[in-house]
């Protein structure tokens, strides 16, 4: 779907030129959300936790939001354009979309997505 920059560290002043080169190489690949470096990631995995279960609101967490809200609707603009093409049906449009989908079940949709493109 695309390039998502990670561990991005704004006090680097090489760290924006960066990103810029990024977005002129990969125009239609690059997000512009990005996470960010914090050290909520790293004490999470210390204390075996999700980032969600911190003692503070990680400002990791919201960026980490921003682009799952991100891709999640690209999926479904995609999803909408193959089924206004014909290329699928609405069942299985909406069958993709549904939050908490088994693996099972998202990879039978993406199977049959594939054999049909």
């Amino acid at each position: 779907m695309g390039i998502v920059a990670n561990k991005v560290d704004l006090r680097r002043n090489m760290t924006e030129r960066m990103l810029e080169e990024y977005r002129r190489t990969y125009p239609d690949l690059f997000f512009e959300n990005y996470i960010g470096s914090d050290t909520a990631i790293p004490n999470a995995q210390l204390g075996q936790k999700n980032i969600r279960d911190l003692d503070w609101r990680a400002r990791t967490l919201s960026q980490f939001e921003r682009v799952t809200t991100y891709l999640e609707n690209s999926v479904r603009e995609k999803l909408e354009l193959l089924k206004d093409k014909g290329v699928i049906n609405s069942k299985l449009a909406s069958l993709a979309m549904v939050p908490g989908t088994s693996r099972y079940m998202s990879k039978n949709v993406i199977y049959t997505l594939h054999k049909k493109l």
